[in-house]
């Protein structure tokens, strides 16, 4: 990740956890200071899929978000 941050920082600058439940937005949320810096930016949300889904859909192609969903499947 280091790496990835240096050479692509803007690529790296926004971690988005998305469609937690409330047990792992409260450890996220407790971790996160110790994950956040300067150069990268951690978000928790939750699982209001209107919310998280705007929040993705303004930083990426919905097409892109797709196929990552798909991935991860």
């Amino acid at each position: 990740m280091s790496n990835l941050m240096a050479y692509f920082p803007s690529v790296a600058e926004t971690v988005i956890f998305y469609n937690m439940n409330n047990i792992f937005k409260v450890i996220l949320n407790t971790i996160k200071p110790f994950l956040t810096s300067p150069f990268l930016h951690m978000e928790v949300l939750g699982p209001n899929e209107k919310i998280w889904r705007e929040r993705i859909l303004g930083i990426m192609k919905l097409e892109d978000f797709e196929k990552c969903e798909q991935a991860w499947e």
